[in-house]
């Protein structure tokens, strides 16, 4: 009748330090066991420590343990507070149990990097920076993050931790806040100040000076629309082809109710897509180095669309599952790794910090800067830039906007790098440094939690034996899937022991459907420098290994005190990388470019190579031509 937080089945729950904060205790109404209206129930709001939930038991720290710290606010979440003052050096010291889910560690606001003691004092560490971390049975991580500059007109900033950042994580309570206090308002008497830090602040005055260091800004202008508002027909297609076989409705493959972020440029006075402008995901490019400054717009409607689907929760409460929770109308976009204001930049609604997101009709802003931020016992902001690579940007509802394909990305380039984008997609590019040689450039978002829709509407069940939630609903890479279910055209919900009799010895052929799938097809002439962006802003729990047939990369691929993406002679050399699931980011620089050492070309398999997923459509083709 209850989540067992430690079982034997695969029945429990998820806890940290014996603590959780499950989201739809926080956004339902106990006496209809609905979601509540308002801000109450709004998922872009289901982080904030000052709304009074509808749960009286919620706005009050439980009794039955003593805290684990002081600073808890009554409506803070139960999971452990971790204070911190800022230009405190902070080690945050990970461990996972026992069970069966990966798990992908992430902050807000902060990044560390990857191997945090090598290779020593005297010489620099080129593994890499990070903003998430895969963990799995057993595993345990040290994260030394970056020292936290925070807003100095303020007492106390909060920055949001996620044990696993996944639907599935969120919704059983792996969440908590990270409190840092600004000394110049005086320190906290349970709280003692590091001999390093003893007044617990930086010289830092204001934040305003950060523009009179950083030359190059460059400004981005973000929609958030629906499918019904923009594209053609009213709905995001995921597989065009309408003949899904005689046991299967037609097709296409899609979903009437996603929700997209687009470049404002590329609408219309209509609020419609232009013509020839690419459906994927959105993809931003800056140079490192750059101030970016956002606006972000809110077009989507008061009340979202929502259909019933086969994407689900972990079963916490009875009759009150992803079917029964709206997607927020509020927007926000969250980056990783770069330096910025978490009280008012970080584009999510957090604790006591600033509202981040916009309503229906209205608009956000951000500054954001591609690199560092050090401030010296003078008070001097200096600015060092970082070549970060791909980094993720997240929606600010942690369950059902990436259920609706409201994900993004930001790729923080070479210094001073140009760059043109494909005309038939923006997820390639060739990116040219500043004298340096070019090369190919491909953003491949993984998607594991749509809700997909045949062409009469139908929802499409999910696979046999994939009962678990975080290995139901639809996949996909950049909105295009290719399911084997759909090029043998037999039903999604066949039993194994019937498509274990199936031939899908010429399944990936095109000769079975008679054109390319649909998934992207990245291209590249043969000997092109090729670097594949991977990428997870959110979904399902269930990690991807990313395999790219006939070529190899190194594991960290860093040179210049990890500032610079480059060769590095000490990174073991990979096939395969595991531990791709949400607020993931990776970056494949292949070994000897476009077709391997000796150019060959022809079509390469690339695909994830965990085995449900894979079967329900997220693979693809490299094309190295002449």
């Amino acid at each position: 009748p209850c989540p067992e937080a430690i079982s034997a089945a695969d029945v429990g729950t998820f806890v940290v330090n014996y603590r959780n904060e499950p989201i739809p205790l926080r956004v339902r109404n106990p006496l209809t066991n609905t979601q509540a209206a308002g801000a109450q129930g709004d998922l872009s709001r289901v982080y904030e420590s000052d709304i009074t939930r509808l749960d009286p038991l919620l706005n009050v720290q439980p009794n039955f343990y003593p805290p684990l710290t002081g600073g808890l606010q009554p409506r803070d979440p139960f999971t452990p507070l971790l204070r911190a003052y800022e230009n405190d050096k902070v080690q945050v010291r990970m461990l996972v149990g026992a069970h069966e889910e990966g798990h992908n560690f992430t902050v807000h606001g902060a990044k560390w990097l990857l191997e945090p003691s090598t290779p020593g004092q005297t010489a620099p560490n080129n593994t890499g920076y990070r903003n998430s971390q895969m963990m799995g049975i057993s595993e345990h991580f040290e994260f030394v993050l970056s020292p936290l500059v925070e807003n100095p007109l303020v007492p106390s900033v909060d920055f949001l931790y996620q044990p696993g950042a996944a639907v599935d994580d969120q919704w059983n309570g792996l969440w908590g806040l990270m409190r840092t206090y600004n000394g110049r308002f005086g320190l906290k008497p349970d709280l003692l100040a590091l001999p390093n830090n003893p007044n617990g602040k930086t010289a830092l005055t204001s934040l305003t000076g950060l523009a009179g260091v950083v030359p190059n800004l460059r400004t981005f202008d973000i929609t958030a629309t629906t499918a019904a508002q923009a594209l053609p027909g009213g709905r995001l297609i995921y597989n065009s082809r309408t003949n899904l076989g005689a046991v299967n409705p037609p097709g296409p493959i899609n979903d009437p109710t996603a929700i997209i972020y687009v470049r404002s440029s590329d609408l219309d006075a209509n609020g419609v897509l232009l013509p020839g402008v690419p459906i994927e995901p959105l993809v931003l490019r800056a140079n490192a180095g750059d101030l970016i400054f956002v606006t972000l717009r809110n077009n989507l409607p008061a009340t979202l669309p929502d259909l019933d689907g086969f994407n689900a929760m972990p079963m916490l409460i009875p009759n009150f599952n992803a079917n029964e929770v709206n997607p927020s109308s509020l927007v926000g976009l969250h980056p990783q790794m770069l330096f910025y204001d978490v009280f008012s930049s970080d584009g999510a609604n957090v604790g006591f910090n600033l509202n981040q997101t916009a309503a229906p009709g209205g608009n956000a802003f951000y500054l954001w800067y591609a690199g560092d931020v050090t401030v010296t016992p003078g008070g001097v902001l200096t600015a060092t830039p970082i070549e970060f690579g791909a980094t993720n940007l997240i929606s600010s509802d942690p369950i059902k906007h990436s259920n609706k394909g409201a994900i993004g990305s930001l790729i923080i380039e070479p210094l001073g790098s140009t760059w043109v984008e494909d005309a038939t997609s923006r997820a390639q590019a060739t990116v040219t440094p500043p004298g340096g040689t070019a090369f190919r450039e491909f953003v491949l978002q993984f998607q594991n939690d749509v809700n997909f829709r045949f062409g009469n509407g139908a929802p499409i069940p999910i696979i046999a034996e994939e009962e678990d939630p975080e290995d139901g609903a639809g996949k996909a890479f950049n909105y295009r899937t290719e399911p084997m279910w759909a090029r043998l055209k037999y039903a999604p919900d066949t039993l194994l022991t019937v498509t274990r009799t199936k031939i899908f010895t010429n399944a990936l052929n095109n000769v079975q459907v008679g054109g390319d799938p649909k998934t992207p097809i990245f291209t590249a002439t043969k000997g092109t420098p090729v670097r594949y962006r991977l990428l997870m802003s959110n979904g399902h729990a269930r990690n991807n290994v990313f395999v790219l047939h006939g070529h190899v990369w190194e594991e960290e691929p860093y040179t210049n005190g990890s500032l610079s993406q480059g060769s590095n002679p000490f990174s073991e050399w990979k096939g395969a990388f595991m531990g791709i699931g949400p607020s993931n980011h990776h970056d494949v620089l292949v070994k000897n470019g476009a077709g391997g050492k000796f150019g060959i070309t022809g079509d390469y398999l690339y695909r994830t190579f965990q085995s449900f997923q894979f079967d329900g459509g997220m693979w693809g083709i490299f094309r190295v031509t002449l």
